[in-house]
This record gives structure tokens, sequence and C-alpha cells, in this order.
């Protein structure tokens, strides 16, 4: 017995499929020329006001530094290699209108603004009173300080750079810059505001310049700057939870309450630290109910021997018991 499959396949007579044989081909090629030339036409920017004509894109983009520049040449780069990605970015536009969605953000990436302002990287340029190098973070997206750059809309958010946004990347020299001008540069246009670093280099500055990231403090002021006042490397060495407590017993707690809350020790300890006067006739009672693991975060156990097991009574059984030892 022929199969269901079977019967509605022998239903198409044999001229249909050759038909459908020959259609099939000029459809697929029809549909690729078709995403193929509307990916050239956004690369070539024909059509984008069209779309974007009710948007305040276009209005934008007329009075921006860019208004010389097409659309294609930063939105759809390229050749025709990447038409068709392009033409699939385009039906994907087209669907999303049909479904009365948005077609969502379109990005632009770096090698636009690279192949324009290539003659601008490796040198030491003056803008808006700031002098910078574009080769020193050129790993960072060129939007990330120059978002709006070709259509600054009216109440939409650009996100502006602050002081410790430059900060973070820099590194300490041997000495201290010896001035701001090294980077800010006479004339042009400073945005004044309540940044971090404003509130940080303020007239209470003693007081809340710790409120600032503390790991960008070196990119203007050496290491001993930090050091002559709070008597240690700041920020703290890498290996500082290993080496702490040196530091910590030279002055008991003056240092780290500079900085820290008198709770930070012992929140980490687990009991009052440094330890208060009288801690050490009264440390059994605290050690049992802590356990050993307490003690040996600062204390070699050999330290507890010397005292229980080895100095007076050593040879009294189960005098160490009691720590477990």
């Amino acid at each position: 017995m022929a199969t269901r499959a079977h019967r509605r396949t022998s239903r198409i007579s044999p001229l249909a499929r050759r038909r459908l044989s020959f259609a099939l081909p000029i459809v697929l090629v029809g549909v690729l020329a078709t995403l193929v030339g509307s990916g050239m036409a956004v690369q070539a920017s024909i059509g984008c006001t069209s779309c974007h004509v009710m948007r305040p894109f276009v209005t934008a983009h007329a009075s921006a530094v860019h208004a010389a520049v097409p659309c294609g040449t930063c939105h759809a780069p390229g050749g025709l290699g990447t038409a068709l990605a392009e033409g699939v970015r385009v039906a994907g536009w087209g669907l999303a209108a049909l479904g009365g969605a948005s077609p969502g953000v379109t990005t632009v990436s770096d090698g636009p603004c690279r192949d324009c302002h290539d003659a601008s990287i490796a040198v030491t340029i003056e803008a808006r009173g700031i002098a910078v190098r574009h080769a020193d973070f050129i790993e960072q997206p060129c939007a990330e300080c120059h978002g709006g750059s070709a259509h600054r809309v009216e109440g939409r958010f650009y996100r502006v750079l602050e002081m410790d946004d430059c900060m973070g990347c820099h590194k300490s020299a041997a000495d201290d810059p010896g001035s701001c001008e090294l980077c800010h540069v006479g004339g042009g246009e400073r945005r004044q505001g309540a940044t971090s670093w404003r509130s940080t280099h303020g007239a209470a500055w003693e007081s809340t310049h710790g409120m600032g990231e503390v790991r960008t403090c070196s990119a203007c002021h050496a290491t001993r700057f930090c050091i002559d006042c709070h008597g240690v490397r700041i920020p703290h060495a890498a290996d500082w939870i290993v080496t702490h407590g040196q530091s910590a017993l030279g002055e008991p707690g003056s240092r780290c309450v500079t900085c820290h809350e008198p709770t930070f020790c012992s929140d980490c300890h687990g009991m009052e630290m440094p330890h208060p006067e009288g801690f050490l006739p009264a440390h059994g009672p605290i050690t049992l109910d802590l356990g050993q693991d307490a003690c040996v975060t600062c204390h070699e156990p050999v330290s507890c021997d010397v005292c229980h097991l080895a100095s007076s009574h050593p040879n009294i059984p189960g005098v160490g018991m009691g720590h477990g030892w």
C-alpha cells in the first residue's frame, strides 16, 4: 500500500515539478539580490531619512560636526562582502516595523572613526582644555568617550567622562606631575559640576579624599605622598592581607582607624582587634568559644605551646586539650 506522503507527492505532475525546480532557484536568487541591493543602499546612505525623518536623529545630524559624513559611513561601512549582512539587517528593520516593534539600537564600530581620524591617534591633541593622546587607550571603544558626536539629541542621556575615568588607566611615575597643566591646557571649554574628583580635592579634601577611587591617586601623586600622611603604602600592597599584622601592632589601631571603622578589624578577626588590655588572662574562654582557627589566623600554633605546654607545667597531661592540640 502506498503511504500517504507518497500519494500526496504523486499528485504533482512531472510538468509542475519541472516548473518548481526551475522557479525555486530564481526566487532564491531574487531574494539574495534584494538583500544585497538593500545592503548596498544602506551603505550608500540611500533611504535613511525616509524612515528617520520622524525621529530627531536627522535634525540633530544636520547641525553636528559630522553633518557632512553620510549615515552609511559610520552605520554601514564595508563593501560587497558585508552588503548581504546589511541587507539582512534591513529585512529585520522591516519585520520589526510591520510588527509595531522598535528595530533596536544600531551600534557604531571603531573602524570608521579610525579611518577618518588616523592621523590624530598617535599625536597629542588639545580639545576643550584637555591634552590627550588617543594611542594611550586605543583599545577603548570610541563611543565610550564620544557618544552622540554624530547626532546629539536633546533629552537623551550621553555619558560624560569624569577625571576618575582617565585616572583609572594612568600609571604612577617616579615623581608627581608637578602641575595640573600637564593635562589641563589653557583655553577651551571646561566642564563644571559636582564630580567625584572635585569632591575629593575641594576645601575639605582631608576628610573626603577617601571617598574617591584610591587606586587613581598614584596617577598624579607619587607613592610617598600617601605614605607621608598615612604611614603605610596606599593603596595597600597585594600581600597586605598577610603582612598587615606587624604594621597594625606598630601603633595599635591608630593607623587603621584613619580610614577604617574600628569594627573593620573585629568583623574580620571575630574578636576585638587589637586585643584590649587584660586580654591575655581572659583569653582562655574566648579561645574555647571561637576555636583554634581564630587564633591561628595571626598566631603560629607554637606561640600557644610556649605557654601552655613548654613552660611551668610541661608534663601535666591535658593542659593543652582545650585547644584540641
